[in-house]
């Protein structure tokens, strides 16, 4: 899966909503066995601040 981008509106922003977006999007390609590759700033931080749960995914 090609993560190319991850981004929420501005008016709720702040709430944690990237971070969940995020989140099921690599546990989803972790159910259906997919490797990552995270194009997307956001999603590539996000799996380096988690790496003990996602660096595995990474293509």
């Amino acid at each position: 899966m090609i993560v190319i981008h991850t981004g929420v509106p501005q008016a709720v922003g702040g709430r944690g909503i990237a971070a969940d977006l995020t989140m099921h999007a690599l546990d989803t390609a972790r159910q259906k066995g997919w490797l990552v590759r995270p194009v997307c700033s956001y999603a590539d931080a996000y799996i380096r601040r988690h790496k003990e749960d996602y660096a595995d995914l990474l293509a």
